[in-house]
């Protein structure tokens, strides 16, 4: 069985598992051990294991397991439709997630810096525009369906709902695309049990802080 070492508030480990939900695909999820750089010398989650085959970073191990279980295909069928997922999916880690992780170490703190969160709000505000911009109409990120964006994106916005709601509740509603994606693709079969978890693990990590 394929082997994902993984942590719950991972947004990218989150994204392989979503992926492997709705394609169907079983994994052997476990915490990474003690001895975890001797198996993969990045020592970051997620890393999929796979026979001999260790393999870091959630973009690779997704398009490796496309390219492994083809069916059903989880990349749209245009040479366009793959161009916009792609796109969307770097939008939300280069431009969405790096604001994000420096407001889960602030909302994680017992001492939160008001400007450091003001300037990375601004940040996320960015990225926002970005998706804005680019996303789907029609209920998923890329129009015609499900695909990889989709699990590129749904944890990187569960967490940045989770954030603003507490920080910048307002953000949200300037940007009525992202607002209408979030609401129709949690009604994806796949991804209301992700949402649920994730937000129990978030949960329970700010109440420890």
């Amino acid at each position: 069985m394929l082997k994902l070492y993984d942590s719950t508030l991972s947004p990218y480990g989150a994204r392989v598992r979503l992926y492997a939900a709705r394609k169907g695909i079983e994994l052997d999820i476990e915490n990474p051990p003690a001895d975890f750089q001797a198996i993969n010398p990045t020592a970051k989650v997620p890393c999929l294991v796979d026979g001999r085959l260790v393999l870091p970073e959630s973009e690779v191990i997704v398009e490796y397991l496309e390219d492994r279980f083809p069916e059903p295909p989880l990349r749209p069928a245009s040479a366009e439709g793959r161009a916009m997922a792609r796109l969307l999916a770097r939008i939300g880690d280069l431009y969405v997630y790096p604001a994000l992780a420096a407001l889960f170490t602030q909302m994680g703190s017992p001492r939160r810096d008001p400007a450091v969160i003001s300037r990375k709000v601004e940040e996320l505000a960015y990225g926002l525009d970005q998706l804005e911009a680019f996303i789907g109409t029609a209920g998923t990120a890329v129009d015609g369906g499900f695909s990889t964006a989709d699990c590129a994106l749904v944890p990187i916005l569960l967490f940045t709902v989770q954030f603003l709601e507490q920080v910048a509740p307002d953000l949200l509603r300037t940007h009525p695309r992202v607002v209408a994606y979030w609401a129709a693709i949690q009604q994806e079969t796949a991804v209301a049990p992700l949402v649920a978890e994730l937000r129990l693990a978030l949960a329970a990590f700010l109440t420890q802080r």
